[in-house]
């Protein structure tokens, strides 16, 4: 399960439904980093069913790779290419599809992340999601589109 890489998180989502169908929704995070954290900053980080990340407007990376609902697997991704000292924004757009297809067995909606900061000195801060997350269905997805087929995406 993802939940043994994370130990300051927990799986969160909005107060709506758990199986949106066609679900887009938008997490934003703030956080403050050193210059020294910065270094050996790292974010882990997986969703159900997808997710793209971006850290002050840097597009970090998708997924997670296809996998089975009770083995989930995680990415991480270094911050220091992206990230700055001082305030960073960490925003991740998650698509929960709310219906099984022929290469995804429907599992309920949510975002686990963690990020590690490292000072370099022995004092590591992990900053994980939780209620502090801001979360939105995000507006420029329409949920009430048609599916063609089982094994295509939403119109």
């Amino acid at each position: 399960m993802a939940e043994e890489f994370f130990h300051e998180s927990h799986w969160i989502w909005d107060d709506e439904e758990i199986h949106p169908r066609n679900g887009w929704f938008m997490f934003r995070r703030y956080f403050t980093v050193s210059h020294e954290e910065l270094k050996n900053a790292t974010l882990t980080i997986c969703a159900d069913s997808r997710y793209v990340a971006w850290l002050n407007g840097t597009r970090l990376g998708q997924g997670p790779i296809r996998s089975w609902p009770d083995q989930l697997y995680p990415d991480t991704y270094r911050l220091d290419g992206a990230g700055q000292s001082g305030e960073n924004l960490l925003e991740v757009l998650v698509d929960h599809y709310g219906l099984g297809t022929c290469s995804y067995i429907e599992a309920p909606a949510g975002l686990i992340a963690e990020i590690t900061l490292d000072d370099g000195s022995g004092h590591i801060r992990k900053i994980g999601t939780d209620d502090t997350w801001q979360v939105a269905a995000h507006p420029g997805y329409v949920k009430t589109v048609p599916k063609m087929a089982n094994g295509l995406s939403w119109a």
